[in-house]
């Protein structure tokens, strides 16, 4: 048997195969790329827990510097198990089990990831702090999850803040006080109350900031305040939210409320004169004088009087201004009657 027609010859020394029972050499394995160690060539090691000595894969990954000589945790899987359920006894809440757990292994606590993984839990069946695991490991540079333990969200309590809202909220009422009226329940249906608290506080901020001049506005504004609402429970529970934030931005723009849209307003300067007057009479109207300073001069008076109560007096009109005007006349007016007996009178004497 003969070469192939076009083949090359190989440079000598080359092996044309790899021999029968050979392994391919670790260092053509590719690494993963969350770490620099590659765990199909790692030795066992020993948990600092429990004490065995286990496989690799019997640990989780990490990103810790304190763990940079092989990439994984110093607790074994099962031991981390352990100690979620010890706290889990300790605190009766899974968040604040898996917050701890998170900062005893030196792992990035996030409210995002164990919202998904608590859903993750819920329809797979995986106990919670397995769902966190993997959560982690699958999103944490798409996510932004962190490194370590230093870049964990802050631990809301559940007594502080509802659940299903976000941990950035800034809730100046809590929910026992908040009181579920037939106004709100007629303005945002019949939801929740931490939903309803939600949609009112987000609400009182639009109007601060937005003239709800008309129906329309008002209604883009409440819409607005639902996809507000959406979006941030979508994202505590991990879902994506690409066709809210579409939808939001849409009904920001069909009200005019984007800030390019309102930027631009404000630089063309499109509002008339009158317009602003008006604005400034709504917003800012000119406060009535105090009575002392109301007419120093007197030159209200004085108009009132000579010029309106003597037009008045010439029309046969009534009124405060001619009855001022004949008041004022009165001052300068003789009455001859009375001059002719003072006369009389000095004559007599």
């Amino acid at each position: 048997m003969g070469r192939p027609k076009g083949a090359k010859n190989k440079p000598k020394g080359t092996i044309m195969g790899r021999p029968k029972g050979s392994k391919v050499s670790p260092v053509n394995v590719r690494r993963p790329a969350w770490s620099e160690h590659d765990t199909t060539i790692l030795e066992d090691k020993t948990c600092t827990s429990c004490g065995k000595i286990q496989k690799p894969k019997e640990y989780y990954n990490t990103m810790s510097t304190l763990f940079k000589n092989d990439g994984l945790t110093s607790i074994c899987k099962t031991c981390i198990g352990l100690i979620f359920d010890e706290y889990v006894r300790k605190y009766d809440s899974y968040k604040k089990a898996m917050y701890y757990t998170c900062r005893k292994v030196d792992l990035p606590f996030s409210i995002a990831c164990y919202a998904g993984a608590n859903s993750h839990s819920n329809t797979s069946g995986w106990k919670m702090w397995q769902s966190y695991m993997k959560q982690l490991n699958s999103f944490r540079e798409s996510n932004n999850y962190g490194i370590c333990f230093d870049d964990s969200d802050d631990l809301i309590d559940d007594n502080r803040i509802s659940e299903g809202l976000l941990s950035d909220m800034d809730i100046d009422a809590s929910i026992e006080d908040f009181e579920v009226t037939i106004e709100l329940i007629n303005k945002w249906a019949h939801l929740p109350k931490r939903d309803i608290l939600f949609l009112e506080k987000e609400y009182s901020d639009w109007c601060t900031r937005v003239d709800l001049e008309s129906k329309s506005i008002e209604l883009i504004v409440k819409e607005i305040c639902y996809q507000q609402l959406m979006i941030k429970g979508k994202k505590e529970r991990g879902q994506p939210v690409a066709s809210e934030l579409k939808t939001l931005q849409e009904l920001m723009g069909n009200g005019a409320l984007k800030p390019i849209q309102e930027s631009s307003m404000q630089s063309t300067g499109n509002e008339t004169f009158g317009t602003l007057i008006k604005k400034w009479e709504n917003e800012k109207p000119i406060p009535k004088p105090d009575e002392d300073f109301r007419d120093v001069n007197n030159i209200g008076k004085y108009i009132k009087t000579w010029f309106s109560g003597h037009l008045c007096k010439m029309m046969g009109i009534v009124n405060d201004s001619s009855e001022d005007y004949e008041k004022e006349l009165l001052k300068y007016t003789v009455n001859m009657k009375c001059a002719d007996n003072s006369v009389v009178e000095d004559m007599d004497e």
